[in-house]
């Protein structure tokens, strides 16, 4: 076989191998998502001392979205002390302010520290009055830079206006 069609050969199973991994990679993804949507259903589905059992005997993102949905249900923003990440337990305070309509929750949301700096996430804590004040007006004061996390807070906002 000549050298042309060595690399020819290398580069297709490149692309496969490629293709491959991001199918599996979706698959993944979609499991999880699964997963979580199918959490928030039975911690709204069950009592909430059987909610907060279940999820006290969670692990890691599960925990996480298990005490969100719980917090959210409960009205209770101190579940989400629970969460052990800091970034985590923020986004549940955001979702606790926003079922509360409790916009002095949002104080909990403070830097964080990533390698012994401190990084202030003061697009979370916009996103999170937000949410408690179903304010768009706040969601337009996250920076250019953080325009993802703009558009997420708008839409958010908007499906819980229109919830209430």
């Amino acid at each position: 076989m000549d050298l042309k069609k060595k690399i020819l050969l290398v580069g297709l199973i490149l692309v496969c191998c490629f293709i491959a991994g991001t199918l599996i990679l979706w698959n993944t993804l979609q499991n999880e998502a699964e997963k979580q949507r199918q959490i928030k259903e039975k911690v709204l589905s069950v009592n909430d001392v059987d909610a907060l059992k279940m999820c006290e005997d969670t692990k890691e993102i599960t925990r996480f979205v298990c005490f969100t949905a719980l917090a959210s249900k409960t009205k209770d923003a101190k579940l989400c002390e629970r969460i052990d990440s800091e970034t985590n337990r923020y986004l549940c305070i955001k979702e606790a302010a926003g079922a509360t309509k409790d916009a002095a929750i949002c104080d909990q949301i403070k830097p964080i520290r990533i390698s012994g700096v401190e990084v202030k996430i003061d697009y979370l804590t916009h996103w999170c009055v937000a949410m408690a004040k179903r304010d768009l007006e706040e969601c337009k004061k996250i920076e250019d830079s953080e325009s993802v996390f703009r558009s997420r807070c708008i839409e958010e906002v908007k499906e819980l206006m229109e919830a209430s």
